[in-house]
Order: C-alpha cells, then sequence, then structure tokens
C-alpha cells in the first residue's frame, strides 16, 4: 500500500514538474521574441544600448514587463491539458505581441519626434516613459481582450 502510494505520488509530482519545465520554457520563448520584437523595431543592436543608454533600458525594461503580463494572463487562462494549453497560451501571446507591434509603430507616427529612434538619444527623453507606459497599456489590454 505505501509503495503504491508513494509510486502515485511520484508520478504526479513529475507530471507537475514537468508541465512546469514546459511553461517556464514556452514563457522564456515568448520573452525572446519579445526582445526580438523590440530590437528590431528600434535602430541599433539593443544588446549594447542596455549597458549605457537609459533611453534603450527603459524601452526594454517596459517590453519584458508587458510580455510579462501578456504570458501571465495566457498561461493563468489556457486549458488545463499541457499540450492545448501552451499552444493556446502562445497563438493568445504571439497574437497579443503583434497587436503591441502594431501600437508601437502607430505611437511612433504619433509622437512628435517618433519613438524609435530614442534608443539612439544620449540623454533621457520623456518620449520612452511614453513609450514604455504604451507597451504595457497595450499589452495589458491586448492579453486581457483575448482571455
Amino acid at each position: 500500500m505505501t509503495t503504491m502510494l508513494l509510486a502515485a505520488t511520484t508520478d504526479g509530482v513529475l507530471d507537475d514538474v514537468g508541465a512546469a519545465a514546459a511553461w517556464t520554457l514556452a514563457s522564456l520563448l515568448l520573452f525572446a521574441v519579445g526582445f526580438v520584437i523590440i530590437d528590431v523595431l528600434t535602430p541599433g543592436h539593443l544588446r549594447t544600448q542596455i549597458r549605457d543608454n537609459i533611453n534603450a533600458a527603459v524601452l526594454v525594461s517596459a517590453k519584458m514587463l508587458a510580455v510579462a503580463a501578456i504570458v501571465f494572463v495566457s498561461v493563468w487562462t489556457a486549458p488545463d491539458e499541457l499540450g492545448d494549453g501552451i499552444v493556446y497560451a502562445a497563438s493568445q501571446a504571439l497574437w497579443s505581441l503583434g497587436v503591441s507591434v502594431l501600437a508601437f509603430l502607430g505611437l511612433d507616427r504619433l509622437i512628435p519626434g517618433g519613438i524609435r529612434n530614442v534608443v539612439n538619444e544620449p540623454s533621457f527623453s520623456p518620449r520612452v516613459l511614453v513609450a514604455g507606459a504604451a507597451e504595457l497599456a497595450v499589452a495589458l489590454t491586448a492579453a486581457v481582450a483575448l482571455s
């Protein structure tokens, strides 16, 4: 009896660890996609710019928080079955990221001086705060709208 109970408990734990690992991997891939998106949308190489450029650091930080919000809502609302859940969460997250790209490009046209080139400015620009807030607002709205 004890052996059966231990085996059942161990199987449940292994299933949970496997599911957590799959969700973590899917989430990390979505974070990478978010970083690549903002890197493609802005001039220069963000990995080097975030070392000493406050504008690049703020914009990347806002994008990572936006992706975190998207991933959180996507995972939270995903179906319980692991395979279906990951497919659902990934498709919802990719859709939300696509919406955020369109919003970013739209804001770039609306804000005087744009926001794409703010990462190249050597000193702090208030425009980066607008861009960062927009990233978060659009991500939250898109993620919740699909849930």
